[in-house]
């Protein structure tokens, strides 16, 4: 035997995806999925959950009992169930309290086999950095919930200093040769810090899986985007570097595809519709420039034949381009179509004054554009 844990993250139980009934029946044949897996393996020692097991903060009954009957069936079929917060569900007090203090992890130094694991819910930065320099040295598991500055290069423009953590800090702060199981990011990836030898793995999620959750980035398995949704056995006795696995989950594929102005129209179509073939009965969100209205026009009837959901939105000039790799004159350009002369004005100082931080109030008292 084996022995292994279940790591997943990011269930958000309760959320119903784009407002579709058919993602939350997706969500839930996952997380069954998972439960079944646990259960029935006798390799399996137990469940973990790296945050957002709930979307909001404040939470139905119905929710805080699903998973108090997780916990139940975990616990009959001799199985562990452990789970720190996210940054959706965490807040001054646990949901998981109400439901059995033993299943909240964060703060604990316990062996998963024979290997020190630390677990930490989401929390400010600051008060991160301080409890992981006070991890025992031999901690060689950690939990985390959290974007990881150097897998997500966008995450170093968002100005959300709690939110972000560095491999590089981390290293700095003393942790070694660790496998760092994280939530947060919706898709499976990973990045290792070859300096202080820290692998960092995002298990994926049970409510999604799209292409536009983030660079898809793996560098022990390739950096090749899959749709099915993972979550991760984790092997406590296998050698640091190669003890994880993905799991692959039942789900409908979801793709959001966009269609750039600099792409060949007949080699786009042809990519759509190979996707479309291969994934009958998916979810397709398709972003196209309008000027190919017309060149899309006899694929669109077949496309949405075939596809259980598919929403198209054309695009006005400038708007097929990722949102951060737009100007501001991209941005007044496109807004002149759709807002009054008042308003471009109003976002014209906006854009243009840099930094701003005028309160809101100012922008209503500002004198009106000379006709």
């Amino acid at each position: 035997m084996e022995p292994f844990y279940i790591v997943a993250g990011d269930l958000h139980t309760e959320r119903a995806q784009y407002g579709l009934s058919i993602r939350y029946e997706d969500n839930q044949r996952c997380i069954e999925a998972i439960l079944q897996e646990a259960c029935a393996n006798p390799e399996c020692l137990g469940v973990i959950l790296t945050g957002d097991t709930f979307h909001r903060k404040t939470l139905l009954p119905k929710y805080q009992i699903q998973l108090q009957k997780i916990a139940q069936r975990l616990h009959l079929a001799g199985k562990e169930l452990f789970a720190i917060d996210g940054n959706h569900d965490g807040s001054d007090s646990s949901w998981l309290d109400t439901v059995n203090p033993e299943i909240n992890a964060n703060g604990r130094i316990q062996k998963l086999g024979e290997v020190t694991a630390a677990f930490l819910s989401f929390q400010p930065r600051e008060k991160l950095y301080e409890k992981i320099k006070q991890l025992p040295d031999n901690t060689r598991c950690l939990f985390l919930h959290g974007q990881l500055l150097e897998l997500m290069a966008w995450a170093a423009h968002q100005q959300e200093p709690e939110y972000d953590l560095s491999a590089q800090e981390l290293r700095e702060l003393g942790l070694k040769d660790c496998t760092v199981f994280m939530g947060d990011l919706h898709t499976y990836s990973d990045y290792h810090d070859p300096v202080g030898n820290n692998w960092f793995v995002y298990s994926g999620s049970t409510e999604m899986t799209e292409i536009s959750e983030g660079s898809v980035i793996s560098d022990r398995f390739g950096g090749l985007y899959d749709t099915v949704k993972k979550c991760l056995r984790f092997y406590p006795g296998r050698e640091h570097g190669k003890n994880w696995e993905t799991m692959d989950l039942p789900n409908r594929p979801f793709l959001k595809r966009v269609i750039g102005p600099e792409e060949a129209p007949d080699l786009a179509i042809q990519s759509v519709n190979q996707w479309v073939e291969s994934h009958a009965q998916g979810i397709l969100a398709l972003h196209y420039p309008e000027s190919l209205r017309a060149v899309l026009k006899q694929h669109l009837a077949r496309w949405r034949q075939k596809l259980l959901v598919f929403f198209e939105v054309p695009l006005s000039r400038g708007m097929a381009k990722p949102l951060q790799d737009m100007k501001e004159t991209d941005i007044l350009e496109i807004a002149q179509k759709e807002l009054t002369e008042r308003q471009l004005q109003i976002l014209a100082v906006v854009l243009t004054q840099d930094p701003f931080d005028k309160p809101l109030s100012s922008l209503v008292q500002l004198p009106a554009k000379p006709a």
